[in-house]
């Protein structure tokens, strides 16, 4: 089999693309689905309820006008992408489901903000204000960045 040169070099990009495709879909789904059956609440357990809202804020429902939302949700996608060429260590196969954790989610509440105006939330654990996969999804890519930062980032090359 032939290798190219540029596509070892790039090779991370066949599975953070995908990844990131992947989380979207999950989270356009989820919240499709929501939407259909969650139109009065539903206890799963005593701490967790599906319960449906929509949000026009930022998270936690911290007030802030649209145009600063979206604008404050392409610069973090910015810098994390900034973050993720420069200093992340491409062979590590945790670095790649990371990024696509956090990307994927983003980019699924940023699009559903611009074409909607809001992000449809339907999970309610534990006195936390309601969220959606994508929320969790960024949350989770988070904390294995917190703890996993040594296997994830190098230093960058000068």
């Amino acid at each position: 089999m032939l290798k190219f040169p540029i596509m070892k070099k790039q090779s991370h990009l066949y599975f953070l693309v995908p990844g990131i495709a992947i989380v979207w879909i999950i989270d356009f789904i989820s919240k499709y689905f929501a939407q259909q059956l969650f139109t009065s609440p539903v206890e799963l357990t005593p701490f967790v309820t599906f319960s449906l809202s929509r949000n026009a804020n930022l998270a936690f429902g911290i007030y802030s006008p649209m145009m600063l939302t979206v604008f404050f949700s392409i610069v973090a996608i910015t810098f994390l992408i900034f973050i993720y060429s420069k200093y992340v260590q491409k062979k590590s196969k945790l670095a790649v489901l990371t990024f696509a954790l956090i990307f994927g989610g983003a980019l699924g509440n940023l699009f559903e903000r611009i074409f909607s105006r809001s992000v449809v939330d339907f999970i309610s654990a534990m006195g936390v204000p309601n969220f959606n996969l994508a929320d969790a999804f960024i949350t989770t890519g988070v904390i294995i960045l917190i703890f996993a930062h040594k296997k994830v980032f190098l230093t960058p090359k000068k």
